[in-house]
Formats: structure tokens, sequence, C-alpha cells
């Protein structure tokens, strides 16, 4: 059993206030009860109250954007932990919906190119990614099996909806496939012309969740992980992408598939979930995670049509309805793996402090305990806390007043 991320819209959506979400699987109620002692933030303030509480683990950004991509001094900014290398679970797609935007830009990728429906599903791992896969078929309004796989093969469907299927509901079949095609050297590439270090260190999602878990390792001990986790870094990556390839074999597949469709997550499994997930995949800092953010925002990432391909896409929540009333702009990316939570959006809203300028947020959450956790994959508190401090000068003091931190710019 894995947890991974699915986007979803959150209570704040039916006011307009929705940010990018991640919800678990039926595993994470069962494992609540190993930390009775933790907090179970509810509210925007509880969540601030989380942060404080665990300061060395969380890690926030939050700033107005200038036309030229750079944070605005205007006393208005947040940065705590900002350079903090953190987990980023999902929110790591921006990077692939970079290259990708590179590619489109430099004219070696075009959006209309056809994707077989069988090389798509060839990433899709059935029960780990909370139906994302299946929604994302549903757009297309591709027929499915019971286990979310196409029933033809060979449909064919435009590159560009399986990007849009990656940001919108975060498909992991549909990042990795996009990954292969663009090559990790493109997505290095476009991220050092950005300025942005981030690293994905590994060779793809499916990959990584294999090896945390998988059909002929099903169940480890504290001992297990930790020589799993001790590995050198290659040779980490060396394992996922022998496991990734296993997966490309009818009878490893069927094996694999068969064996999560009956395997019931215990609660020891869960917490070694949230061990892997702080110490494998995607790392970047909150600052990294803005910057890359606003640069896009601004039309300031390489080039203005890679700027637009990727705001076409980030900016999904403006089809959710009731965004329009009260933003005139936003994008949005967040996601989740057991013990992280990252959440990170651009926004410009029609009324209040701020109307009518550019602000841009990231929030990045690791080692979470498990029933913080579910609580706020349920209330989606941190977001309406990361939402309340970008639009509300009033709610920003608060927060500042609880992680003491004083009225900076970017450059302290």
């Amino acid at each position: 059993m894995t947890i991974l991320n699915r986007n979803r819209t959150s209570k704040a959506a039916a006011s307009a206030l929705s940010l990018m979400a991640a919800t678990c699987i039926a595993a994470v109620a069962t494992a609540q009860h190993q930390d009775p002692n933790a907090a179970r933030p509810e509210s925007p303030l509880d969540a601030i109250a989380y942060l404080e509480a665990h300061r060395d683990d969380v890690a926030m950004v939050l700033y107005t954007v200038g036309e030229d991509g750079e944070p605005v001094d205007d006393g208005h900014s947040f940065f705590f932990n900002d350079d903090l290398p953190m987990p980023l679970a999902s929110t790591a797609k921006i990077a692939i919906l970079a290259a990708y935007a590179r590619e489109v830009a430099e004219g070696r990728i075009d959006p209309e190119h056809q994707i077989q429906m069988g090389e798509w599903d060839q990433y899709y791992l059935p029960g780990t990614d909370g139906g994302a896969h299946a929604s994302a078929l549903k757009d297309v309004q591709v027929a499915m099996d019971e286990d979310g796989f196409a029933t033809d093969p060979f449909m064919l469907v435009p590159i560009r909806r399986v990007v849009f299927a990656m940001m919108r509901h975060s498909d992991n079949a549909a990042a990795d496939l996009l990954l292969r095609r663009i090559g990790h050297d493109a997505v290095a590439e476009t991220m050092r012309e950005a300025g942005v270090e981030l690293e994905l260190n590994m060779p793809s999602f499916l990959g990584l969740i294999l090896f945390w878990q998988n059909h002929e390792r099903p169940e480890l001990n504290d001992d297990g992980v930790r020589t799993l986790l001790d590995l050198d870094p290659e040779m980490r990556i060396l394992e996922m992408r022998r496991l990734q390839n296993r997966y490309m074999t009818d009878d490893w597949r069927r094996a694999e598939v068969n064996w999560r469709r009956s395997h019931t997550p215990t609660p020891e499994s869960v917490l070694h979930q949230a061990m892997f997930a702080d110490e494998t995949g995607p790392v970047a800092s909150a600052r990294a995670v803005a910057r890359l953010l606003a640069l896009a925002a601004s039309d300031q990432f390489l080039s203005p049509k890679a700027s637009e391909v990727m705001r076409t896409h980030l900016e999904w929540p403006m089809g959710v309805p009731g965004t329009r009333r009260s933003f005139t702009r936003m994008g949005a990316k967040g996601g989740a793996l057991a013990g992280v939570i990252t959440d990170s959006s651009y926004l410009i809203m029609r009324q209040g402090d701020f109307q009518g300028e550019m602000r841009v947020s990231a929030l990045l959450m690791r080692r979470v305990p498990i029933e913080a956790w579910g609580t706020m994959m349920t209330t989606f508190a941190h977001q309406q806390a990361a939402l309340g401090a970008a639009g509300h000068p009033g709610f920003l003091a608060r927060m500042r007043e609880a992680l003491e931190v004083e009225s900076e710019s970017a450059e302290d």
C-alpha cells in the first residue's frame, strides 16, 4: 500500500477560495491511533498553531510578485525556513510542467501530438493515487476496466491532455509518461535556466512507489526500511529503475496489481511510508517553488511562450465553479505523501487589501503526525491558512507573531 496524492477541492472551494489539495486512501484512518497526542488542525488558526508547534518541519514563503517576477519589498512578505530542502510530493510536477513548456516553446513538442492510451497506462499503478488516473481518463472520455486501465490501449489523446491530467488530477502515470518523453536531463536543464534548485531524485513516481513497497517485498520491519534508506542515492535510483522496468512486463505487473487489490495496509506500513516519504523523492525549498510559480505568473519564465504554456495548465482552478467571483487569476499545485503535505499557488484577488496584486505562496510540511495529516487532508486548514495570509494583512500578522517572523524582504 502506498499513500499518494489526488487533487480535490476543499470546503473553501465552495466560496471560491479553493487551492490544490491532496487526499489519502482509507489506510490513514486505520493508522491514526498511532499518535493520540497529535494536533488535529480543523481551522486556519489551528493550522497556524500546528506550524508553530512543528516549526522545524515546516517551511513557507509568501510575497507580492513584481512585473519582473521578483518579490516586491512591500512589507507583506513572509519567509520561514525558506531555504530548507523539503520533500515536495506532487508539487514536483511543476518542474515537469516547466520542462514541457520549454519544449513546446522551442518547437520540440507539439501539444497536439497523439499518445496511445496503452503508453499512458503502462505507468499506472492501481490503488496508489486516490483515483487520480481514473478521473483523468474520465475527463478524456476513455472507457476503463475495473482497475482503471483503458479498455482500448490504442485510443489516441493529445499530449496536452496528459499534461492537464498531471496538473488538474495529479495523475502520477501522466507525470511519468511526460518525464520519459521529455527526459530527466531536460528537466534539470530547465531548472538551471530558471535559476531554481529542485531535484527529482527518482526515475518516476512509479519507481518511487515500488521502491517503498511491492509484492516481492510486501512488508518491512524498521531495520529493513532503514537498510533501504541508507543505500547510496545512486543505488536507490537504480533499484527504482529496476522495479519500474519489472512493472513493464506483463506477468510482474499482473502480480503487483493483484497483490495491491487484496492487500490490507497496517498502521506500521503507513508509518514506514512516512519514513520513505521524508527521505526519498523530489526535494526543493519553499523559496524555489515560489520562484518557479512567480516566474510563470509574471511572464518571466524563460520566454513569454513558455510562461503561457505553464499558466494554461497551472490555472485549472479557474474552471472550478465560483473561483472567478473572487479571483482574477489563480494557479495552483499541491500534493501529499504519508507524513508530507505541500501546497503552492499564485493568485490575484478581485477585492480586499491586495486587490489586483499578484501574490505567490509555497507551504511545505514534513514529518506530519498521522492524525494531523489525516485531519488536514479532510479540513484543508493548511490551505485556508496560506490563503488567509496571502489575502489578509491581519491574518499574515497573526502568522508572523506565532512563528516570530519579522516583516522582511526577500533578500534577508
